[in-house]
Parts: C-alpha cells; structure tokens; sequence
C-alpha cells in the first residue's frame, strides 16, 4: 500500500518536520520557491525542489500527515499547478472555501491567489508533484521550444491560467501520460525527463484552452467542519453503523450535502469509505500478537464473523487466518 511506502521513505524524517533539499541549475538562479515559504505540519514530509530552467521550478512533496501550513507572500505572474499522484489533498481558496483533489487530478492557480495555504491530507499521506512558473523569469530566457510555439508571458497567462481564475481538470488519459514520468526516475536521469515533461505539459495545457473549462468550486468551510466531526464519530468506534439519515439529523446536515461532500472530502461513498476503514484497522490489529481473528472481527463491527472473512479477502486477495501467518512469521 502507498501509505506504508511513504512511512519506509520518510521514516528519518523526525515528526513534526518537512525535510527540504534543492538542486539549482547554477551559482545564480532565483532563489528556490520552497526557501521563500514557512513551513509546519503536524505530521512529516519531504520536499525535493529542482529547478528545470530559469523561472520553472518543480518541487516533488511525500507527506504521512493531516495538515501541512506553507505560508508565502503574494507574487506576482507566478503559475502553480499541482498534481496528485497518492491521497488526498484539500486546497484552501477564496471565501472560506476548500477543493479536493484526488489521485490523477491537476489544480492550476497563481501565486497571488494561493497565499498562506494550507493542505489538508484526509487520508493521512500524499505524494504529488508541484510546478512554479515564473513567467517574468521564464520571459527572459525562454526555452526554445517554447519560443518555436510563439508561446511567451502573455500566451501562457492566457491559456494555462485564464482571467487568473483557480481551474482544476479531473484525471485523464493525457494528463496522466505526462505527469507519471515525474515520479520514481534514477537520479542522473530525473533532470532531463523533468525538464521535457514539463515543456510538454505546457504545451498541452496551453493547446488545451482552459478558458472553456468551469470555473473550479470549494466546500464550505461549515460543510467541511462538519463532515469531518461525522469522519471522527464514525471511525472511533466502528462497532457503531449509523444511517445516513440519523448522521443528517445528528449534524444538521441535509443527506444529499452529507453525502456529496464526503464523497468529496475522503474520495468514497460513506459506506463504500468505512469498509475499507475497517479493513485497513484489522490488517493493523491482526498485526499484534494479542487479539484472535474473533475479537478483531467484533472491534472493527462484524459479529459475523464469515462476512468479515468475506469482507477481509475482498479487500486483500487473502483470508484473516492466511494473513496472520504471515504478517506474524
């Protein structure tokens, strides 16, 4: 699973810390993105920053948290777009308003707009990609393929962030054919698939004509406070299976909102999102050494426990019993 990669990834990173390294092209470069930001999570992560040419930077994120705060002054001309690979991840916008990407999503904004944000990961870990595009920088000493497509500040402005506006483009075939080259190269090649990835994603995103997509929309702060109090009821004990309607009732929430933004927030239906919940605990309780497949069964809230063993190959491709001989050998 992607979380236990990440905890083997970043398990010397102490809590509470984002460890940040950087590769510079050279002596002058403007300095890093990620050295102009305040930093805090209350979890840990990495942060691998690479500048690719003058004025584009890609930044590569690996996170085992619940927040992260990244707080930035206002700049100027500045694209930003985000790719999910792993997880979950809410955006802060405007208004009081949060947007959820999931796995293979893209979220384009400017710098200007993104300011003092903060990340939510309702999953508990992230991995996913970000670009900063400086395109006064970037105007200066465009790369040639860039000035051979009659793209320069202006034209990228226009095609990749139009009118400024937030825009978020669900996964998709293209994109994703792009953005997977960006993750787990060997080191002596990341630098020279990183920088055609990226003139290649630009080149599609400003082909692409972003001016024709719907403007991106965010939860509401109350919505999302809410949902995750219904999250934290519903997963502290899970011997519990309320209905939708008596969590609706419970929170003042209507039942198409509670079920629309949780959906939205945690990527799965609420029933579809506590099966896997419950799973995912027992893989971890079965782990011990203490509780028999029964007493696992009934913690997570199965008293049947032939629907759990049902519920428990499903989800793994193997029996309780088959999986507590060998996590435990």
């Amino acid at each position: 699973m992607e979380e236990q990669r990440l905890s083997m990834l970043l398990a010397d990173v102490p809590d509470k810390r984002i460890r940040v390294s950087h590769i510079h092209l050279d002596q002058e470069s403007h300095p890093p993105h990620a050295d102009r930001m305040r930093m805090g999570t209350d979890g840990k992560g990495t942060i691998e920053s690479i500048e690719l040419f003058p004025g584009i930077e890609l930044s590569l994120h690996r996170y085992l948290a619940g927040r992260v705060m990244l707080r930035h002054e206002s700049v100027p001309d500045v694209i930003e777009i985000h790719h999910c690979r792993y997880g979950r991840c809410g955006l802060k916008l405007r208004d009081r308003e949060s947007l959820f990407l999931g796995e293979g999503d893209v979220f384009i904004q400017t710098l200007e707009q993104g300011v003092d944000s903060e990340c939510f990961f309702p999953l508990g870990y992230y991995e996913g990609v970000n670009l900063q595009i400086n395109l006064r920088l970037l105007d200066q000493k465009p790369p040639a393929i860039l000035q051979e497509a009659g793209l320069d500040k202006d034209s990228l402005m226009g095609g990749i962030c139009p009118e400024m506006r937030p825009v978020l483009l669900p996964t998709e075939h293209d994109i994703d054919h792009i953005f997977k080259d960006f993750y787990d190269k060997p080191e002596h090649l990341k630098l020279p698939y990183y920088r055609i990835k990226t003139l290649e994603l630009l080149l599609y995103l400003s082909e692409r004509k972003l001016a024709a997509e719907k403007e991106t929309s965010g939860y509401q702060l109350d919505q999302l406070e809410r949902i995750h109090q219904i999250h934290d009821y519903l997963t502290a004990d899970l011997t519990r299976r309320p209905t939708i309607e008596e969590l609706a009732r419970e929170y003042h929430i209507n039942t198409t909102a509670l079920k629309q933004v949780f959906k939205g927030v945690y990527g799965q239906p609420i029933a579809s999102y506590m099966k896997e919940y419950r799973i995912r605990r027992a893989m971890e309780l079965l782990s011990g050494e203490e509780l028999s497949v029964a007493e696992v069964a009934q913690r997570v809230g199965y008293e049947n426990q032939s629907k759990f063993t049902a519920a428990f190959k499903q989800f793994t491709g193997e029996v309780p019993r088959d999986y507590v001989r060998r996590v435990r050998s």
